[in-house]
């Protein structure tokens, strides 16, 4: 990941805790002052990775899935009357297509979705 990809309330793995976490200030302060001047994009790897997206992290962030096809491998979904369409590689992870954009992970449909609609995109209560 490079530094622009990093956006404070965001979703990421943490990899000294091996677990989601939602990225904050102090992250971004810890990686400056790791970086020491340096470019802080060779520094981010040791703190953080991108969450692939699956159908557990649509569903928490309120999609709705709304048609699976036959071979099970594309689904679509549905948020704020926007529909998506969601190919699956062998491993569950999805490669979103919203529109021209394809999106891989967490951060970047919480980017995207943004960009779209204004506000944050967050879990949703269970």
């Amino acid at each position: 990941m490079k530094a622009i990809d990093l956006h404070v309330g965001y979703w990421y793995n943490s990899v000294k805790w091996d677990k989601p976490v939602i990225l904050t200030a102090e992250d971004i302060h810890e990686l400056v002052c790791r970086a020491d001047g340096a470019n802080i994009s060779d520094y981010i790897d040791e703190m953080f990775t991108p969450i692939p997206l699956t159908e557990e992290w649509l569903i928490k962030f309120g999609f709705e899935k709304i048609i699976a096809h036959k071979d099970k491998r594309c689904i679509h979904y549905i948020i704020n009357e926007i529909e998506l369409l969601a190919n699956i590689n062998g491993d569950g992870i999805y490669d979103l297509l919203w529109g021209v954009c394809e999106i891989k992970y967490v951060h970047q449909l919480q980017n995207l979705y943004f960009c779209l609609f204004g506000k944050e995109l967050n879990l949703v209560s269970s």
